[in-house]
């Protein structure tokens, strides 16, 4: 996926793997668990996203976004 990094003074468009691994993670990456969704309300105290939240941001170009809504079992796009 592409996204926009901080680059000297400007900006640069970078082609990326969408896939956070803590530094801090010592296990296998297999068992790194989902880290493509975090509430904001909890991004700059979870264990998992504090660091990436407070010094690695990015910019990720979309033309639009879903959330899945209703119970687990019957689910549907919103």
């Amino acid at each position: 996926m592409d996204i926009i990094v901080a680059s000297g003074g400007g900006r640069e468009l970078m082609s990326t793997r969408w896939w956070l691994v803590p530094g801090w993670w010592k296990k296998s990456l297999k068992d790194v668990p989902s880290t493509f969704n975090v509430l904001v309300k909890t991004v700059d105290i979870s264990a998992m996203f504090r660091d990436a939240f407070k010094r690695r941001r990015c910019i990720v170009p979309a033309s639009g976004f879903f959330e899945w809504t209703g119970e687990k079992t019957d689910r549907i796009p919103q």
